[in-house]
């Protein structure tokens, strides 16, 4: 609220609001306002803060007295407009962050989407890489089936020749005769 506070009183009247050292007061001196005072005034601003609720509270020294209803009505009256064009200002600056807070939660909502479609896709491209190693796999496997019972072919002609060499061994005296 400060900070809207002095963009305001800078843009409304033309005065830099500065903190008061010896109080919880800020003071924008200088401050210029035909519709309030012909003259330069001092506006004196406390701000009490109650849980998340902050009450502002404004005096308008316009020299010889405070600006009130009694003594100035007109310009009382247009001080409290002024007001509430602060007010307005304020909440439209607080409708303001509430609206950043929900843009950025909106975007971080949309990064969080966006991984959770990239870690979809991943996924999907697991399953295929998976399905073609299982399909690789399966292929092998043929291939390591056929090697098998060529390879068991195989080891039965070499028992037969074993078995031949055997019996040549045992014939080789018979062969002398």
């Amino acid at each position: 609220m400060l900070e809207t506070w002095k963009e305001f009183a800078k843009k409304t009247f033309e005065a830099k609001v500065k903190k008061d050292r010896k109080g919880d007061e800020y003071v924008a001196a200088e401050a210029r306002a035909a519709y309030i005072t012909a003259d330069p005034f001092t506006i004196y601003v406390q701000l009490e803060k109650n849980g998340q609720n902050t009450a502002f509270n404004a005096w308008f020294d316009v020299g010889a007295y405070f600006l009130n209803s009694r003594e100035n009505p007109e310009s009382a009256r247009e001080a409290a407009d002024v007001l509430r064009q602060f007010y307005y200002e304020v909440r439209r600056n607080a409708i303001g962050d509430e609206l950043k807070q929900a843009e950025d939660q909106l975007k971080s909502q949309e990064s969080a989407q966006k991984k959770l479609e990239r870690d979809n896709e991943a996924l999907y491209k697991s399953i295929e890489d998976y399905k073609a190693k299982i399909k690789k796999a399966e292929e092998d496997i043929q291939k390591n089936t056929k090697e098998q019972e060529t390879s068991i072919v195989n080891m039965e002609a070499q028992k037969k020749k074993i078995e031949e060499i055997k019996v040549r061994i045992k014939n080789v005296e018979n062969e002398r005769q």
